[in-house]
This record gives C-alpha cells, structure tokens and sequence, in this order.
C-alpha cells in the first residue's frame, strides 16, 4: 500500500489536539477509529456538559413527554400563587420558604402547572431552568445527569454563571460524568449549580444588586426519578444550603406524588407544602373539556351530521354527568375524551361505534384510569403479538420507536402499529417509524405491572428474561456481521439501529431482574449467547468504547448466568481436559412414554490422546484414515497408526531443526510430502521410511500443500509469496507424461510458479521462462527470455502476500489459494497440457472477497460445490461455486437448502470483479460463520457436505450445520454452530 500523510483538521485555526489515534485501511472496508480530545475550555458548555436533551420545558412534548399544558382558562389561580411565590422578592419576606413542594394524586395535573409556570417565567424574562423526571425514558429517570443538565441551562439564562462552571470542570472532570462514578450528586449540585450561581451573585453585588427576580428551579416528578437515596440526598443537601445562605435569590419548585422517601424529606420546617387537590374544581374540568369538545363539532363530520339530526351533543346533563364521574382529574379528563373521539371500531371489539355511543358508556366505567386502561386494552389484545408488544412497552428502560419495538421482538413494524393504532388514547404512537413511542402518562405502566389492577393485561416480570434474550440476540447477531468491530456508543447515535443501541446498553437492567425468573431453558440459552458474543467481540477494549465491554464484562461476571456448571446435563460434555458444548436450540425433544428424549444432531467422542515431546505444528489424516501424520516443530514427522494408536513411522530431521509446517498424504496413501519453515518439500515413502525426492525453490516457510487427485501434481503454498505447481509423477514412478513441463534438461525437478500479488487483472497472460522456473506474467509485452532480474524480484517482492492455503477441488481442476491480504484466488489447471510440446500454466480465473484478514484454511465440499475458508479474523465463510461445474448438486442438498441459488445474507455477498478473459466473479459468499474467539487456522467439510468443522487458535472446534436455515431465523441464509 502507498503510504500518504494523513491531512488531520486541514485547514483549521487554533487548534489544539490533545490526543488523537488514526488508522488507515486500505481495502474496501475500514473502522472508523480516529479520535480526537479537545481541551474543555475550547468546547462549548453544552459539549462538554453534555445534558439531556429533552428534559426541560422547552422539550419537544409530542416526542418527549409528559405532554402535559394548561388548557386556556384553566389552572388560573394556582399557576398564579406559584408564579407569585417564585418572582416574590426574598429580601422583602425573609420568613418565606425557598422550597415549595407542590403534591397530588395520579392525572392532577403537576406538570401541566409546572410547565407553564415555566413558560410564563420565560415571557416575563425572569430566569428560570427544569427538569422534567419521566420513569422508563432512560436517564430522565435517573439523577445522575441532573445538575449537568441544569447546569447547561443556567448558562444559558445566567451567562455569569459559565467561567465559574468551566472552572469547577476543568478541577474536576469528573463532575460531568453520566453515571454514579467519580463524584457525588450533593458534590455535582455544590459545584456545578450552587457555587457558580452563588458566585454570580456576589459578582453583581449580592442579592440586593440581582436584577431580575430570583432564579427559578423547578423539579417536576421527582418522584419518578428511580434514585430514591439520591434524592432524600438532593433535598437535604437544598435544605441545607439555603439554611446558610437565606438571603441568596432561587426559588425551587417541586412536584410529585406523595411517596414516603420524598415527604419525609419535605414536609418539615423551610418547605412550603401545597395540596394540589384544593386547587382542584368542576370549573376548571368544564372549561378544559370545552375547547377540545368544539374542536371536534367542528371537524368531525359524523358529530356535524348527529347534531344536525338530534340537537346540541354532548347535552348539558351529559356535560355535567362528564364532569362530576371526573372528579377534578385531568388526566382521566383527557384520556376520556381521546376515548370517546376515538377511531371507529372495526376490530371485531365490544366497543361502541361512534362518540355518541361511547360517552354514555364513558359514564359507566369505574372512577379512576384503570376501567379506561382495561376497556381500550380490549381494542387489541386480539392482535397478533399483542401480550408481547405491550408488555414491552411496560418493561423498556427507554422507549422505543416501532421499529425499535419490532427488531427487538423480531416481528414485523406494521405488526406493531397495528397493535397500537387502537390505544391511541394512552399511548401516544407517533406518525412515523423513528420516533419513540410512549405512554401518555406513568400511571398505565404502573397499571400494566400490578397484577392485582390489570389482571390479564398484566406484563409478568418474566417478560424482562425475555427482553433480555432478545436483547442478546440482537447484539449476537451484529457482531456475527461485524466480527471484531469497535463499538462506541457515546458517539454512535444514529448510526446503529434503536434496538441494538437500547440491547448494548439496557440489557443489564433485563439481568438485573431475572435471577429467580429463568426456566433452565432460558439459563442454558442465555448462557450459550453470552458465550457466543464474548468469544466475538474484541478481547481488549480500546479508547472510547465506554458502555458495551462494561455491559459485556459486568454480565461475564454474573455467576448464575455464566457458570458452565449451570447448564443442563444434555447441553454439555466433559473429560478430563476437555468439553463440549451444544446449540440449545439444535437438540431435538420428543416424549416417549411419558419421558423426554433428547438426541444431538452430531456427537463427539475423545479416542486418543497422542503426547510428544515437541510442539505440533500440523496434522492429516490419510484418504483412507488409516494413518495420522503429524508435523513437528523439532523438524520430526510422525505418522500413527490410528486404530492402534501407536506409532508406524517417524521420519527425523536432519541437521538444525527445521519445523514441518504442512502435510499431504498421496491419494493412493502410498507417499508424504512435508513443507518446512526453510521452504524445503520433501517426499516420503511410507512403507520403506525412504525420502523420494526433495524439491527446492521456496525461499521461506511452506504453509500448504496438497496433492492433486491423481497424485500427479503437489501444490504448495509458501510465505515468500508464491504458489508452486509441481510434477512429481517421475519422483513417484508415475508414467511421466507430465514431466517434460515440470524438469529441465538436466532432469532436476522445477516448478509453475503463481505470484501471490496481483497486477493489472484485465488484459492477455503470457507466460516466460526464465531458466527452471516458468512464471506468470501480467504484462503481455514480455517476450520469452526477456524477462530480466528485476522483473523476478518484482513477482516475489517482500511486498507481495504470503499464500497460507491452498486446496483442490475434487476434480482437479480448480486450485483455490487463500492469503495474507484476506483474498483467495482461483485457478484453473486444466491448461497444464499432457502434451511435451505445449506450455499453458494455470489461468487465474477469479478473487474471491470478503475476508479482512489472513486466510489460514481451506476446504472444497467432497462434491465441490461449496468452498469453505478460514480466517484471522475469526469467521468462516462460505463460497458458491456451483458455476465451476465441478459437480451437480447432490440430491441431500436440494433446492430448498440454505446454500442453494438465491440464498445468502445479501449483507455479505462480496464484490464483483472484472478478470481477464472470464468476466464477472460468479463465486459469491452465502454464509459467514461467527462463534470462535480467535483466528480460525483449519476446516474440514464431512463427506455428505452437511457438516463443516473448524479449529482455532482459541483452542476449541465448531461444528456448523449447513442444512436448511431453522425455522426460527429465516430472514438470511447461516450456518447454526452446533457443538463448541
């Protein structure tokens, strides 16, 4: 690869980089992984605050709730004695509270007070900032991010507060943390709000020189915030403060429900304390009703037509029974009247037709939410997926879009909005797939997840188990696309999906609820995925990726979930020094006389165990498995006897040890060729312990070998860039009908060499001779014996790649080559002439691309219809050759099989490439197998082509089934591990 300077912030001005780590890829797919640290003081606060977005009053309400605003003419008075308390003047009342709690039950209308307070206070100028507590929205339901948030906004309506903001930053970064490490929440609010606005203060001259009115603060649910220590914390540490500083300008204003951890802490001395139920009245309720009921006269033809025929609607009585079943509730005002204006049913429901219908009905139901929970619940729970979607809904620590809701429960999006289209009413369903879907107000989760309210509504803890597979299937499922890609979630929004975004970072908290929740079905699957995803993602996380090792790592360390001794006896098997662990899902169950049997597709047996003093370095069995050659780093090659187990032959290195790299039995199992980290082969007859011939012309290690068919051509693979083509029928007494090509005048063996680096591919091969050696050209203006000593070392040039497989197909014919810049290339022999008077060396026919890494095995399928390689980067994958015509399919592969035309993850069908005189690559990748931890060094497809075995530097074997897809994940082609 050209190496070119990086051009990093070209361009820019005043510029600091305090650390920055670039990589550049070549190839066709790279990682992003450039980072750059910019010094706090040149960001913005807002950067290296980082608040959350829409927690304030000035949030988009419709994507963020709660969505809750004062209806004209409602509220009055009470919004008017909140406003008046906060821009009241602190010196002319010392005795008046800084706090004011205000509290009331479920639908009074807290936050509708608050945010207007808000926006008048922003109309009249006066400062003022908020958080808005929502449970199951993802941090707004937590503390830890309260003062960065509120902080931001005080910068913004307080500019004199920033420097001393940035100040309290820069002595201690970890004060904008995201989560409970570092620093405290009492130490976050002291820092970062308090000193910084009590310094303002005094610059301005104290509070007799703060212009303005006092700052305002308000804290709206606070008692959905799920860090009930914290908060007592956040209220003493507020009480505190203005007990020392009585005379410092801010107002901060609470509302809640009334929860024993927050009345504790507030009702006491220094707290001004309002019951939102005196605020409450009949005229309010009349006058909020009113607008809406206008509206839809207006609109709503078929009311238009009702009252035309039958006079005003809704009648006065029937206002003022509306009114009256409402009981002041705002909440259950609103949603009674999304029922009543609801979608016509015509989902086979009990529901009335039209609004005229539905208000009487209305006037039936039981005070309070749960009757119009129950009865709209009713317009779907006939659907399909129904209990699944909105039990979801109930149990996300962050609400989803319905794409999200539809990834993570592996269903379709329109499923989902057909479930919810019909509860419109309490659960606000965006207008398109990307926008959270949430509920409109906390009290229908806390319906859903109280057994004894919802009854068959009710979404069982066990559903967090369920959540929680998903979440890891999810999660499973990208890695086996993306082996070993980095993933930062701090700086991934919007380039992940919903749903694996929600399963990297919310998948601890499904865990966290499922001890004393798993049946052992779902312990040993949960183990099997855990497994599968640590084996996949990246050992060592690198700079920035934050939450996914933390999540990862923390669900490692959980006993019960990953503890091998807690998965069934059937899913697992052990020796001594070994064990096996099976796909749960690929063990078949039936019932015979009442008991369960369970039988594996594949089993697996240790036979032998086969010590030796030195290192092994490879292994081959014989075609007719009678013997087993092993290949030592001491230089020995030894061959066993494999029923016996004992040792038939040991060949001896001779001299300084030279490790044997690569075995290669002869078809007739006859001969053994050895390849050498020196680049030697050598070939040994087995039965007189005899060496037939040597060959030299690697220059270093062989990794590869292998014989043709009919054992009249060793391949070999060499990592000084080159593959070599050898006739070695002379050296094993083989009529030499081929040796005139493959020995020179002299008779000393040579060979056709096959670069491992790639030229120009478009255009005419010739082939040259050059002494002993014929090579391949890419230039067809070299003339045979031109070639010059440059034009040599150009083909085996150090920058080449070296080749680490090679294989053969069954017929002969093609000659796959995998190597270390992660191509394999195809080349056919079948224009090695049998004629002494014509020299036609192998064509290269086709690349085949896809793997990211060194490709360190290779296997054709025993018909040759499929090649399955593997690679450094820990995958396998799997090639369609059928066009080579190697073989016709076999009849145990039909159509109907996950390899067959058609098939494949479109995801990983490689590129085409333009080659010479061939066309377009026909050879596409049906299948990426992920599972290993590390590089996948060997393969091997059994005979009838249904199982593909793999070994890995991470010491463990695969067994893949490579039937048809399983019924239960059929959106892609992919072969399912059965056994580790």
């Amino acid at each position: 690869m050209e190496n070119r300077p990086m051009n990093v912030l070209g361009g820019s001005k005043k510029a600091y980089v305090e650390n920055l780590n670039a990589n550049q890829v070549h190839g066709d797919y790279h990682f992003h992984a450039v980072q750059v640290q910019v010094r706090p003081e040149d960001k913005s606060v807002h950067e290296f605050l980082q608040p959350i977005e829409d927690a304030s009053h000035t949030r988009d309400r419709k994507r963020s709730p709660p969505d809750s605003a004062c209806a004209r003419g409602t509220r009055v008075d009470v919004v008017k004695k909140v406003a008046t308390w906060a821009a009241s003047d602190i010196s002319e009342d010392p005795d008046e509270p800084h706090i004011l709690w205000m509290h009331g039950y479920v639908g009074s209308g807290k936050s509708a007070i608050t945010q207007e307070v808000c926006e008048q206070s922003d109309r009249q100028g006066r400062p003022v900032v908020s958080f808005f507590f929502f449970r199951n929205t993802g941090d707004r339901s937590k503390i830890w991010r309260l003062a960065t948030t509120l902080a931001s906004q005080m910068a913004n309506v307080i500019p004199e507060t920033e420097p001393f903001i940035r100040a309290a930053v820069k002595a201690s970064p970890a004060l904008t943390r995201p989560d409970e490490g570092g620093v405290s929440l009492v130490a976050r609010m002291q820092r970062l709000i308090y000193k910084p606005f009590k310094a303002s203060v005094k610059a301005c001259g104290g509070a007799r020189g703060w212009e303005g009115g006092p700052f305002l603060i308000t804290l709206d649910g606070l008692d959905e915030c799920d860090d009930k220590e914290q908060v007592q914390e956040l209220i003493d540490d507020m009480l505190l403060f203005f007990e020392e500083n009585p005379s410092i300008p801010l107002r901060i204003f609470i509302t809640s429900r009334v929860e024993e951890h927050i009345q504790s802490h507030l009702d006491v001395p220094g707290v001004r304390l309002d019951n939102l139920v005196d605020h409450c009245s009949d005229e309010d309720i009349t006058t909020f009703l009113e607008v809406p009921f206008d509206k839809e006269k207006r609109r709503n033809s078929v009311i238009r037509t009702y009252i035309r025929q039958h006079g005003e609607w809704p009648t006065p009585w029937e206002k003022q029974r509306l009114v009256e079943h409402i009981s002041g509730s705002f909440i259950f005002a609103s949603l009674l009247f999304k029922y009543i204006m609801g979608l016509t049913a015509s989902d086979g429901s009990d529901s009335p037709a039209t609004p005229m219908d539905r208000l009487p009905h209305t006037l039936n139901m039981n005070p309070g939410l749960d009757g119009l929970y129950a009865q709209t619940l009713a317009r779907s729970e006939h659907l399909p997926h129904f209990p699944n979607i909105i039990s979801t809904i109930a149990l996300l620590e962050e609400p989803l879009p319905t794409s999200g809701i539809a990834e993570l429960l592996g269903i379709s999006t329109y499923e989902v909005v057909n479930a919810l289209v019909n509860l419109q009413a309490i659960i606000q369903v965006p207008g398109t797939d990307d926008i959270p879907v949430t509920v409109c107000h906390t009290s229908l989760r806390d319906f859903l997840k109280t057994e004894s309210r919802s009854g068959r509504y009710f979404a069982h803890p066990r559903h967090h188990v369920h959540l929680l597979l998903r979440s890891l299937e999810c999660e499973l499922k990208f890695y086996q696309r993306h082996p070993g890609m980095l993933i930062r979630i701090r700086y991934s929004s919007g380039k992940l999906s919903p749903a694996l975004t929600y399963a990297l970072q919310y998948s601890i908290s499904h865990l966290i609820e499922g001890p004393g929740l798993f049946e052992q079905s779902d312990l040993d699957y949960s183990i099997w995925l855990r497994h599968q995803i640590l084996g996949i993602i990246p050992a060592t996380p690198g700079p920035g990726l934050d939450r996914v090792h933390e999540v990862t790592r923390t669900m490692a360390s959980v006993p019960w979930m990953m503890n091998f001794e807690n998965l069934s006896s059937y899913l697992k098997k052990e020796g001594a020094d070994w064990h096996a662990l099976y796909h749960p899902k690929q063990i078949s169950t039936t019932t015979v006389a009442g008991t369960a049997k369970r039988e594996k597709p594949v089993d697996v047996e240790l036979v032998h165990t086969l010590p030796h003093e030195s290192e092994f370095l490879c292994v081959k069995f014989s075609a007719d498995g009678r013997f087993l050659a092993i290949g030592c780093a001491n230089g020995n090659t030894c061959i066993y006897n494999i029923q016996t187990c004992t040792l038939a032959q040991e060949f001896m290195g001779l001299g300084r040890p030279d490790p044997i790299w690569s075995l290669s039995f002869s078809p007739c199992g006859g001969w053994l060729a050895t390849g050498t980290g020196g680049g030697t082969i050598k070939i040994w007859g087995i039965a007189g312990n005899c060496n037939r011939g040597t060959f030299d012309g690697h220059e270093k290690t062989v990794y590869s070998l292998e014989f043709s068919p009919d054992g009249r051509l060793l391949i070999s693979g060499s990592r000084d860039t080159t593959v070599r083509v050898w006739g070695v029928s002379s050296a094993l007494g083989i009529p030499p009908s081929t040796s005139s090509l493959f020995t020179s005048g002299d008779g000393t063996a040579k060979s056709i060499v096959l670069t491992g680096r790639d030229l120009a591919l478009e255009g005419r091969r010739e082939f040259n001779v050059d002494g002993d050696v014929t090579y391949l050209s890419n230039d067809s203006e070299i003339q045979a014996g031109d070639r010059s000593e440059d034009d040599v070392k150009y083909e085996s040039s150090e920058e080449d790649n070296w080749i680490t497989s090679i294989t053969i197909s069954p017929n002969g014919q093609y000659l796959a080559a995998g190597s270390e810049d992660g191509l394999i290339r195809l080349w056919d022999l079948q224009q090695i002439s049998l004629s002494a008077g014509e020299r036609q060396p192998p064509v290269l026919i086709e690349r085949l691309k896809g793997h990211k890494r060194i490709v360190w095995s290779l296997s054709f399928a025993k018909d040759g219809w499929f090649l399955v390689s593997g690679s450094d980067n820990r995958d396998l994958r799997v090639w369609d050759v059928e066009h080579l015509g190697i073989a016709p399919a076999p009849e145990s592969l039909s159509s109907s099989s996950s390899l067959s035309k058609g098939a494949g993850n479109r995801d990983l069908v490689n590129d085409r490439l333009v080659t010479g005189g061939k066309g377009e690559q026909r050879s596409r990748c049906t299948m990426q197998l992920v599972g290993h931890w590390d590089g996948v060094l060997s393969t091997a497809v059994s005979p009838d082509g249904r199982w593909v075995v793999s070994g890995s530097n991470d010491g463990g074997a695969m067994w893949w089934d490579m039937g048809p897809s399983s019924a239960e994940d059929t959106s892609s082609a992919h072969g399912d591990v059965v056994m580790t």
